[in-house]
């Protein structure tokens, strides 16, 4: 509890953006497969270095059902701890 405390005070000291409501509703929904499909939609396809995993854009977008499914699980386990 100590540590939430010194971590408000040290916050406090900057004009940080605060969320609405609205938005910290928004951003607390589960996420679906259709978000993570628009993401990967959205990684540039034409690279010449793979992305930090060693995979390309291209290959997101070719397999972008499939990943998506296996994504949705990860997220979907990791925002249950």
């Amino acid at each position: 509890m100590d540590n939430l405390k010194a971590m408000d005070k040290f916050l406090e000291k900057y004009n940080l953006i605060r969320l609405n409501q609205k938005e910290k509703e928004n951003m607390n929904r589960p996420i679906t497969s259709t978000e993570i499909i628009s993401v990967i939609k959205s990684f540039p396809t034409i690279t010449t270095n793979p992305e930090q995993d060693g995979f390309t854009g291209k290959f997101y977008q070719t397999f972008k059902e499939d990943l998506a499914c296996i994504l949705l699980i990860l997220f979907q386990r990791v925002s249950k701890e």
